[in-house]
């Protein structure tokens, strides 16, 4: 993807307010086409506030689906220059604290981001974390702290898929990564086995590079609200 500098977009952003057409936007764009010109203006003209946010990419890995019975194995979380993960240990599981720690740094990590950009996160990974929190009594985020972004439903309303998952979505714009944690290493995972949990974290870090991938793939066909975690 073409990096556009903040210049170019305050002047793309100038001369169409001027009332200038994409073909005479040339002389100012030389290097751009008109379709690429008419992208990045439907991009920052409604998407703006992203360039202004601290934007990240996250996902977690569980034992389960419900936060009152299941617990986190691990968290990653991608910004624009580091990443940031966490992943339990079976100290954490003997001492029966479970998730708590990695609940904490987490939420700590936080406190540096403004937007989450996730997968199926608003129905999952969000609520789930927050749960995890409310039960390990730690401070999690509230109402109108921090944004994310779903980008399960941008494939949902702007692709027509066999499927809406991740995996789907990733196959079919040809973003490869997506893999499977094997049943048998989950279940040791579970236990605190060690190179378990570094098989489930590397899992973990896969989702999120192609979490990244898919939102610049989708970006310019969306408008992305300023939704709460």
């Amino acid at each position: 993807m073409t990096k556009w500098t903040k210049q170019e977009d305050a002047l793309l952003l100038k001369k169409r307010a001027e009332g200038i057409g994409y073909k005479e936007l040339l002389q100012y764009f030389p290097s751009k086409t008109q379709d690429a010109l008419r992208n990045r203006f439907y991009i920052i003209n409604n998407n703006n506030w992203i360039d202004e946010e601290r934007i990240s990419y996250f996902d977690i890995e569980s034992t389960g689906l419900n936060a009152d019975y299941d617990y986190m194995l691990s968290w990653v979380i991608r910004t624009e220059d580091r990443d940031f993960y966490d992943c339990i240990n079976k100290e954490d599981l003997d001492s029966g604290i479970f998730d708590k720690r990695i609940c904490e740094s987490f939420v700590t990590t936080l406190e540096h981001l403004d937007v989450l950009v996730g997968y199926y996160s608003s129905r999952f990974d969000i609520p789930f974390i927050r749960t995890r929190c409310l039960i390990n009594k730690v401070d999690f985020p509230a109402f109108g702290e921090k944004k994310q972004i779903d980008l399960y439903y941008s494939v949902k309303f702007k692709m027509k898929l066999s499927r809406n998952s991740l995996e789907a979505a990733t196959r079919c714009l040809g973003i490869p990564g997506k893999n499977h944690v094997k049943g048998q290493e989950w279940m040791k995972a579970r236990l605190g086995d060690r190179e378990s949990l570094k098989y489930v974290l590397k899992h973990n870090f896969k989702d999120v590079e192609i979490t990244e991938k898919l939102f610049y793939k989708l970006q310019k066909y969306c408008r992305f609200t300023k939704k709460s975690i």
